[in-house]
């Protein structure tokens, strides 16, 4: 069981993060698993399930586009 966030900031690489109920955190950059990005997440389980809270910082996620 985990929650996976993958992005891929304009004319970067492919970036995973995953999580588990426990906060245990893996990470991946264009399929490395050796990356370690700077990234945070607290994970909470609850008595009907459980979530989470990334933090990416906008250098892994990229600036986001801007609308007309």
């Amino acid at each position: 069981e985990s929650i996976e966030v993958w992005i891929q900031p304009e004319g970067g690489l492919p970036k995973r993060l995953v999580v588990s109920p426990l906060g245990a955190r893996y990470d991946s950059e264009a399929g490395d698993g050796g990356w370690d990005g700077d990234w945070s997440v607290t994970a909470r389980v609850t008595e009907t399930g459980w979530g989470v809270v990334f933090r990416i910082p906008s250098e892994l996620a990229g600036e986001p586009k801007r609308g007309d």
